[in-house]
């Protein structure tokens, strides 16, 4: 994973997306610190793009600082007022708060919406695994019938 961030720093350091890859990077190695860091050099890079603030926020989960996370999914919501914010992404950080309902009624939203982010959220995204324990969001992937988002299956990511 810091392979294909380092590459991307090499390529254009500056850019949002080498910052957000590296934020990921280190989110997959459980370095909460350096996400963290890279999640607010991202941020400011980016004029808080919401990519990078939904992961700054699971990252700040993981770390312990509940507050902090919090501080930004307040954020997040507030945003979601005025502007398209995937409703994917609140459904994650939701679940990883322990914001049960809120999580559910994202994940609904976002089912019926046809949010693109739905399917990586159901197989790929580490950040999603609180979300995908829930019995309701296992149901809204029952529905979608996305090959594979089941436990086991090739390329699930609990």
């Amino acid at each position: 994973a810091v392979h294909w961030a380092s590459r991307a720093i090499e390529l254009d350091p500056d850019a949002f997306l080498s910052l957000w890859v590296r934020q990921l990077a280190y989110y997959r190695k459980e370095d909460w610190d350096r996400s963290i860091e890279f999640g607010e050099i991202a941020l400011a890079a980016s004029g808080r793009h919401i990519m990078a603030l939904g992961q700054l926020a699971h990252a700040l989960a993981e770390r312990g600082d509940l507050d902090a996370a919090h501080a930004v999914y307040g954020e997040m919501r507030s945003r979601a007022a005025r502007e398209p914010i995937p409703r994917m992404t609140l459904a994650g950080v939701a679940a990883h708060l322990g914001e049960t309902q809120a999580a559910i009624a994202y994940a609904r939203e976002a089912y019926s919406h046809h949010d693109p982010h739905t399917s990586i959220f159901s197989l790929e995204w580490r950040q999603s695994r609180h979300l995908r324990a829930l019995p309701e969001f296992r149901r809204i992937l029952d529905e979608i019938r996305i090959p594979g988002w089941h436990p086991g299956a090739a390329g699930y990511v609990a």
